[in-house]
This record gives C-alpha cells, structure tokens and sequence, in this order.
C-alpha cells in the first residue's frame, strides 16, 4: 500500500509501461472526497498518451444496471427471454469493446467513484480481470474505501497478491467514524454509520462538525444527509453572490444529482432561458464542472457535498417544484418516478401504485436489485399499514433474488414479525432455498401450503395483489426444497400438482417457473420414466433449431440423453445450449456445463472435459450446484489424479447429504464407483456398493438409473457377488428405450464377467470376444472391456489373442490420460511404467495453458478459443506465445503437430477424429 504523500513521482510511468508492455495492469487510488483522487486521475490520463482512454463515473443513487459500462460504450445485451443481462455476458460485450480498440494501441480503462457505480458493471469488469493476461491494458480506479458488504468480490480480488498497485489517501476509516459517533451517541446505528462515513468521505473536521450541529433523530431520517453547516455556510456565502439565474441552475443541477447533465435540461428545468454566460459564472464560482463530448456540453456540481450543501439550503417548496418539473422532461421512466416520489410531500396512493407497478415490470427482466429499490419506495408513500408491509415484504422477496443476504439479515427480526404471513413465508423460505438450507425453507413453507386452496385476486388497498400467485411460488418452492431434501416423490408431486391448479393462466413468473419445470421434470421421470419423458419432449427439433425461448427445454432434453448415454445427440443439445446460456443468462448454475463436461468424457475427450468441468464451478461461484459437485471429480478419479479428486469427493459428499437431490445422488454413485475402479483395491470395490448403504447414495431400484450409470453400477454389483441383480439391470440396460449404439456390446461384456464370476471360464471368454467384436464408441469402457477380454484370454492359455487385447487397451488408456490403468496394463505386459502425465522433458503447463492448446488442437481460431474461455484475444495470445516457449516451437501449426504427435509430451488428451 503506498501512501499519498510517499508515491514515487514515476509510478504512473511505471504502470504505463508496464501495461504498454503487455502486462495487465490495476491501478486503484482510494481515499475520502476532497483530498484529490480525481485530480489524480486526471493527471494519470494526461500522461497516457499512447493509450486509447474510456472514462466513466459511478453516480451517487443512480446505479442502473450496466450504467458504469454503458459509458464505456459496452452494449451489455439482454437474455434469450428479454430479462436483464449476466455480468457474465455482460463481459464478454466489455471483452469485444477491448479487442476492437486494442487494434490501434493500449487502452487505458477509468472509473472513477466506483464506491457508487451499480454491482453488474463491477461484476462485469472484475469477470474479465481475473481471466487477462498478456492485454495491454490498464484499469485505473477512484474509489472511497468499500463499505462492508459493498462490492465484495471486488475487494477480495483487489486485496489478493499482486492484483493492484494501490495508493491510499488517509481519512478516517469507517471504524473511526464509528467511534467518534458512538461517542456523541451510543445507539447510533451501522447503517447511519456508513451512510455518515460515505457523506463526509472520512473527513474529521466535516463529520465532527454534523455530529456536533444535528440530532440523531434528524440524520437517521433525513433522506439526504446534510452538508456540515460550516461547508454549508460557506457554500451559502459563495451561492448568496450569484444572480438569480445562476442559482436557479446550481438548484435545478442539485436536484438532477451528482451526475452529468445537458445543459439544455438544467436550464429548463430551472427555467433560465439563456443558460451559457450564467455557467460560466458557476464555473468561476468553482460550483460546477463542465464537459463537452460528442454530445452538448454537460454540467454538475462540482463535488458531492457541493450538491448535498445546495441541495439542503433550497427551499422546500423549491425543491418539490423542481423535482416536479424535472419528472416530465427526463428521457428516463425510472428517473421520472425518482422524482416524482422525491416531491411527494404526503402519502400517495396513485404514485405508490405506478412505482409498484414499474418493479413489477422490473422483476419481470430479472432486475431484482432495482425492483427491490421502487417496491421500498412504493412501500413508503402507501397510507393502508397492511399494504405498507406487503410491499415491504415483497421488496426484500427481490433482495433475497439478488442475493443481497446482509440486508435480510439486518431485518430479519422485523420479517418474523410482519404479519402478512404468506409474504413472510415467501422471503424466509426463498432465502435459506438461496443459502442452500432447505429444511429451514420446509419449516417456514409447509404452514402456508397447508391452508386450502383458494384463488382470485385479494384488493388490498389501491393496490391488487394476486394471493393464487403467491400460493403458487410457495407450492413451487416447496417442492424444489422437497425435492433437494429427498422427499419421497409422492409428496413433491402432490405439490407441482397444487402449484398447477392455482397458477393463472397469465402468470409468467420467470423466477419461479424454471424451477418448476426442473422438479415437474423429476416427478414426470419417477412417475413415468426417462424414456416417456422423452417422448414427451420429441416434439422439439434439433438442437440449432429449437427456439430461443425454449432453451431450457434443450437442456433439459440434452441431460436425460446423457443419462442415457446418447452421447453424440446429448451433446449436440448441452452444445448449444451451454453456448446459449453462456451468451444469455445463468440458468442451471453451472450443471447443464457439469453434465456437458459427463459426455465429453464419456465420449474419450477428456481434455475438453476438464475444461468444461472447470468452467462449470466457475460459473457456479460461490453456491455450488449439486449435479456440478457430482460430477466435477469425474476427470481427476479417471486420471488418477486422487488427491484432486478426493478433495472434491469429500465437499459433494457433504453437500449432498445435506441436499440430497436424486439426480446428482445417482450422478456421484457414479463418480464414487469410477474412483473405485482407478484406484480401488479389489477389496475395496468388493464393499463398495456396501458402504453407500444406509446413505443418500444407496440404490435400491436400478429402474431409477440410466443406462450411464449402469455402466458403473453393474460391474460393482459384479464385484459384490450380487449377480442375480446384476443380470437383472443387464436386462434393463438393453430393453432401454432410446437405445444407446454402445448397448449390445456392454451387455454382452456383463454377461461375461457373470460367467467369469459363477467359474464359467470358457461362458465368459466366448461373450467377451462377441463383445470386442461389437461397437463400443465409449473409449474407456471399450478399453476396460479389452482388458478384462484379455485377462480371460491368458487365463484360458490364449496369449497371442490376450496380448493384441492388452496393447489396443493400453493404447486408448494412455490416449485418455487414464494414468491408473496404463499402469496396470503395463505390470502385465511386464514393461518399465514410466510416468503418464509428463514424459522426462515434457512441457510443463498451467491450467489455462492447457485449456488453450486443448481448444487449438480441437481447430478453434483465436476469436472461438477466446469467447470459449471469456477471455481476450489477446490474452489468447499470450498464453500461446508462452506454450511456443515452453515448447520450442514458432507457429501454432508446429505446436499442433507435435502434441497431436506426443500429446503426453505436454499432458493433454488429444480426442481421436
């Protein structure tokens, strides 16, 4: 951390250079207002001169979604069903912007008053941060230092090693302000605390100055906070000098915001005709700032308790007429009601009703955070107490959705209180389904579901407020946490049927509607079958040509292919629809990229499931999915890379004891039992179907597992001596319907290993060598069926038949990377096992590296392989310039020869044409 008055006098050369150089650079200058972070910024963009500069502003109580990006001129697009954008997606819109100006040089990114800009755009930026190297580019930040709770994963990242060079501009911290307020008044709150800290900016003279002139009471109400009278009167000196029209326009840009404006709107809404020569005199004054774009010249006040001081000194009746005034003339709705709620000088049931009305259309596009910030205002302006509390409730329902958590916990006594009970229900029991605590959500869900069932819309107030729909989310809600719980599927049924009959035929609630189609999905498969349901879902053409409105549908159809071990049609399906997902929204949480990440390796390409399966817990963040748990130790276990895999075992293990949702229980039987089978004694996979028993895990109906998981689950049933249950799952794996190209092959391999298992030596040979015979395109599978065939074989005196088995099983196990059975194969051979992963000289590579070269050799061009990872394209680059020199190679087409050539040379899985 450098301090202010101990920079070095060439740091902002230094970290010019160093971007210039190719090396991604964060610059953040933190400090409290007054003491120059801008003018600093300003000094750091004059020095840039061979860069291509954006700048943007966060603006104080106007955190649009996107508002920070927009200003750089990133379009941050909209999903497939016009809901609000993913700071996902929204970084890669940032991505484009990137290597569009990177053509003509360096570009230099500024944002100044981040404390302030809306949490997408952060999110967004901070997405593509973590995931630059080699872009010539420099971030340069003006911040307040964060408030707890305040952009989070920014600070994590920004207090990381090495992630920033940071200069700090002393004031008082938030702890001091907390002190010096607690000794003025003990009770004082967090919340008045942090607004108190972010108004005077740390500025002790500022703070103890309010603290002195004003009661609790006065600051804890005040919507916004005063400027400390002293500024204020000095503020006052200055503004008691100006003419008439000139305070008019600091007036009317006061009440516009900190932010910039037209001229042309200032000046109408402060009625001055002829506007220019009275700005100049602001400007002399040092009361506004002025800027000319490729737009008409904007103004704002020059600092934010400039306004706040101007603000506070305006009249009341003044300030009401002017924020009158501005409601028509803004180009905004959503500033339109901002400023209409801000005249409102009584309880207004017309305006609380249109502020109601626009979160509604706000919930609709998945803008929870601002939905929330008008249902509270709506709220607030509502005479009826019980429609106050709905409100209420129903913001903190959108707080919950944006998973805004520390604001529900700081009001989590007054929603135990509340008395609208269905409303309490939805936020408490939608808030632990958030955090995973699915019993809690049972607890508060189950009392409200339990009442008949009634429907029709329920008047409360000026408002209406459909009580069926609410029934509906709570049935849903139930039945998902039902369903995570593992309930028996009777009971979570009864509740999708419930939540049908009481949802109208016009609702379209999109929060809630995808989660009902996964669990109605689920019941539909307990009840009918995997195969009815795809029946049920043929109506849907091929995966290019599926609407966009259906994607979920298409994901949904590509995992049941999977459990099905339809490979290359499932693939097709989560292609498209992972490609949709990541260009659009973040339906799934990651596990439709999980389950993607299953097929591929299924299908031998292991080096792109890694990588699909690295993504999928990326995108998953902090709330892990539980089919992504399942199934992410899948490459690691086959790989034998067991501490990777056991580590990731052990958190699926915990969290889906916790959560034990059928699918990814099943899912992780499967994982667990290809551990097993790599790294397992013979012991060990004897009792390892007997240590599930008792668990989440334990199967007692193979009907309920896919063909794909009996692919596992037979031959552990085989190591158990249940050979009566493993012929019977024999039969269900070959009656299966859509049946899978590879079927006929593994059930005559199962029924082999029954023989072998009974003592029919001869029996087990003949069904084995019918296997070998048939297409098995599964190549780890195929490669376990040759080495089982040629065990056989050499028990039965067939050498030259056993040793052809063993070379083509170990040619496949060492193309998948599959370390464990190489080695075993190589003991039978009786040849030296020399390492698998990396060959003495071989190319040591990170993780990204690998991901890239995979997608090299997969024949992706630099733009394919960048949108792939959400990365730049220079950044592709980069980590390619580093393989050529870890390699010793000039040109990709070396590189793709020589790992296509020895691909264990740099330990990668090449998958086979």
């Amino acid at each position: 951390m450098l301090e202010w008055n101990g920079v070095d006098p060439g740091l902002f050369t230094s970290v010019l250079d160093r971007a210039e150089g190719g090396v991604p650079t964060v610059l953040v200058v933190e400090g409290e207002p007054g003491l120059g972070k801008t003018s600093l910024l300003a000094d750091l963009i004059a020095q840039a001169r061979n860069f291509r500069v954006l700048t943007a502003d966060g603006v104080q109580n106007d955190r649009a979604p996107y508002a920070l990006l927009t200003q750089w001129g990133v379009e941050p697009g909209r999903m497939f069903d016009g809901g609000q954008s993913t700071p996902r997606v929204a970084a890669q819109g940032l991505r484009d912007r990137l290597d569009a100006l990177a053509a003509a040089g360096p570009v230099l990114l500024v944002a100044d008053d981040l404390q302030w800009a809306d949490p997408e755009s952060v999110d967004a930026l901070l997405w593509l941060l973590r995931r630059t190297a080699g872009d010539r580019l420099l971030v340069a930040v003006g911040t307040r230092p964060p408030a707890p709770g305040q952009h989070p994963d920014w600070k994590r990242w920004i207090e990381g090693p090495g992630a920033a060079v940071t200069i700090t501009l002393t004031g008082l911290t938030r702890g001091q302000v907390a002190e010096m307020a607690r000794r003025r008044w003990p009770s004082i709150s967090d919340e008045l605390v942090g607004r108190l800290h972010e108004h005077t900016g740390g500025n002790p003279l500022y703070l103890k100055t309010l603290l002195a002139e004003h009661e609790l009471t006065d600051l804890s109400t005040a919507d916004v906070l005063p400027a400390p009278a002293a500024f204020a009167r000095t503020i006052a000196a200055r503004t008691s000098r100006l003419s008439d029209a000139a305070l008019a326009v600091l007036r009317a840009a006061s009440v516009l915001g900190w932010t910039w404006s037209s001229l042309a709107l200032v000046s109408a809404v402060a009625e001055v005709g002829e506007p220019t020569g009275v700005v100049e005199e602001l400007r002399a004054a040092e009361l506004v700032d002025i800027r000319r774009l490729d737009e008409p010249l904007q103004v704002r006040p020059s600092h934010a308790l400039i306004r706040a001081a101007v603000y506070q000194q305006t009249p009341l009746t003044q300030l009401r007429e002017l924020h009158l005034r501005a409601a028509p003339l803004v180009t905004s709705r959503a500033m339109a009601l901002q400023h209409r709620r801000a005249a409102a000088a009584r309880y207004d049931d017309g305006l609380a009703d249109e502020l109601e009305a626009y979160a509604h259309e706000l919930y609709g596009r998945r803008s929870f955070r601002q939905a929330a910030q008008y249902l509270r205002w709506a709220a607030a302006l509502t005479a009826d107490p019980a429609v106050h509390e709905r409100r209420w409730l129903e913001s903190l329902y959108n707080v919950v959705l944006n998973y805004d958590f520390a604001t529900v916990r700081a009001e989590l006594d007054a929603i135990r209180m509340a008395g609208d009970a269905i409303w309490r229900a939805l936020v408490l029991g939608r808030y632990a389904i958030q955090e995973r605590r699915y019993r809690d959500a049972v607890a508060e869900l189950e009392p409200i579901t339990a009442e008949p069932i009634t429907s029709g819309p329920i008047a409360a107030g000026s408002g209406q407020i459909d009580r069926a729909r609410l029934r509906y989310r709570a049935e849903v809600l139930l039945a998902w946490a039902r369903a995570c719980l593992g309930h028996p599927i009777d009971l979570i049924a009864d509740g999708i049927d419930r939540a049908e009959m009481v949802r109208p035929d016009d609702t379209d609630d999109g929060a809630i509607r995808g989660i009902e189609l996964v669990v109605a999905g689920q019941v539909s498969i307990r009840r009918f079958g995997i195969t009815a349901v795809l029946a049920q879902l043929s109506g849907l053409p091929a995966a290019l040509a599926v609407p966009l409105t259906a994607t979920g549908a298409l994901a949904f159809r590509g995992s049941l292919r999977a459990t099905m071990g339809l490979t290359r049609a499932a693939s097709d399906d989560l292609t498209e629809a992972t490609r949709r997902i990541e260009d659009s929204t973040d339906v799934g949480a990651g596990s439709f990229h999980a389950q993607l990440g299953f097929v591929q390796w299924l299908s031998g390409d292991w080096g792109r499931a890694a990588l699909t399966s690295r993504k999928a817990l990326d995108l998953a963040g902090t709330v892990v999915h539980q089919l992504t748990a399942a199934i992410a130790p899948l490459v690691d276990s086959g790989a034998g890379r067991f501490a990777e895999a056991d580590d990731l075992i052990e958190s699926a293990r915990e969290l889906l004891t916790e959560s034990p949702w059928e699918p990814a229980c099943l899912q992780f039987v499967n994982t667990l039992l290809v551990r097993a089978h790599a790294g397992g004694s013979a012991a060990e996979q004897a009792t390892a179907l007997a240590e599930l028993r008792g668990t989440p895990f334990e199967i007692t109906d193979t009907s309920r597992a896919g063909p794909a998981l009996l692919l596992t689950y037979i031959p552990a049933l085989i190591w158990a001596k249940r050979l009566d249950e493993a012929h019977a799952a024999i039969g269900r794996l070959t009656r299966a319907e859509p049946a899978a190209d590879w079927a006929p092959a593994v059930a005559s391999w199962f029924r082999g290993l029954i023989h072998e298992a009974r003592g029919e030596g001869p029996q087990a040979l003949t069904a084995l060598t019918a296997a070998v015979a048939m297409d098995l395109a599964l190549p780890l599978y195929r490669a376990h069926l040759l080495a089982d065939h040629a065990r056989l074989a050499r028990l039965l005196g067939q050498h030259r038949e056993a040793g052809d088995s063993l070379r083509q099983a170990e040619s496949i196990y060492d193309r998948l990377g599959a370390a464990p059975f190489v080695e075993r194969i190589r003991v039978i051979l009786s040849e030296p096992a020399p390492p698998v992963q990396a060959l003495a000289g071989g190319v040591v590579l990170t993780d990204r590296e690998h991901d890239v070269l995979t997608l090299l050799l997969s024949g992706m061009s630099y733009a394919q392989i960048a949108r792939e990872l959400f990365i730049t394209q220079s950044t592709v680059g980069y980590h390619l310039g580093n393989i050529y020199g870890k390699a010793g190679v000039k040109s990709r087409h070396e590189l793709s020869d020589m790992a296509r050539e020895n691909p264990r040379l740099f330990g990668i899985t090449v998958a086979r044409a």
